[in-house]
């Protein structure tokens, strides 16, 4: 889980991509 800023075009495929790990 690494700390990205939610400000991508996408920040909801990057939250579940931290969370899957």
């Amino acid at each position: 889980m690494s700390k990205v800023p939610i400000s991508g075009p996408k920040p909801r495929i990057i939250a579940i991509a931290n969370q899957k790990g």
